[in-house]
């Protein structure tokens, strides 16, 4: 991954070369398990068109099961927060992401 490794090393580096971001350095720790996975049929047939759609259908159905539940364990989660503007932001924060994953299920379905 060529180009995975560059944007490591571009948002990695600051002012010296050799100090890297904990980012970078938690991207490249990291790299053989999200190129391990980018190997992966289901996400190679994904990517290059041939995923069939009974395959995909079952993905976007699994996908609403869990998306159920991540909705509702980030609000739960927002409640334990002391602090009203953390609370705020994370409730919204978590909103905005289930109401993009609801909109991106509703073009592919």
């Amino acid at each position: 991954m060529l180009h995975l490794q560059h944007i490591i090393y571009t948002i990695g580096t600051m002012e010296n070369e050799n100090t890297k971001t904990w980012t970078a350095e938690m991207w490249e720790e990291s790299l053989p398990i999200y190129e391990s996975i980018l190997e992966q049929p289901f996400i190679r047939e994904l990517a290059d068109g041939s995923l069939s759609q009974e395959r995909f259908s079952r993905y976007i159905a699994q996908d609403e099961i869990y998306l159920g539940n991540y909705g509702k364990q980030m609000e739960a989660f927002a409640e334990l927060l002391d602090d009203a503007d953390e609370k705020a932001m994370f409730k919204a924060f978590a909103e905005a992401g289930m109401e993009s994953e609801k909109a991106m299920h509703q073009l592919l379905i």
